[in-house]
């Protein structure tokens, strides 16, 4: 806890308080993808050199996996639970191995809520 707390604030100021993604759809399933700052890229390398310098492989690898877990993709096929939130334009599907979140805009959470469901027709589809 000590140590989260300094690195929760370091990553917030070097991502500018912001989460970014994109999100992209198919017929198949929905990717979800962070975009990161320069700053949060310098951070990752960073961490990789710093891990190697001082032999720590937690470290490196920490580092290693920062920089290249940016993406999840989740198959529709694969969504066995799928929460609706309209209050906070968020949807949130689950799978076995799966979670993921997508967030829209106001004018388009209907349509992209039922995009997902008709392309999830085993999944239980609870609204807040």
């Amino acid at each position: 806890m000590v140590l989260s707390l300094p690195a929760y604030w370091i990553v917030t100021k070097a991502n500018n308080g912001k989460y970014t993604v994109l999100f992209e759809m198919d017929e198949e399933g929905i990717d979800h993808t962070q975009i990161k700052t320069d700053k949060a890229k310098a951070l990752e390398a960073l961490t990789i050199l710093a891990g190697a310098k001082t032999g720590n492989r937690t470290v490196t690898g920490a580092g290693v996996l920062s920089a290249t877990g940016t993406s999840l993709y989740s198959r529709f096929s694969s969504v066995k639970k799928i929460k609706a939130d309209p209050a906070k334009c968020l949807i949130r599907l689950y799978g076995k191995l799966i979670r993921n979140q997508v967030y829209t805009d106001p004018e388009h959470y209907e349509f992209v809520l039922d995009y997902i469901t008709a392309r999830c027709p085993q999944a239980e589809v609870t609204r807040k």
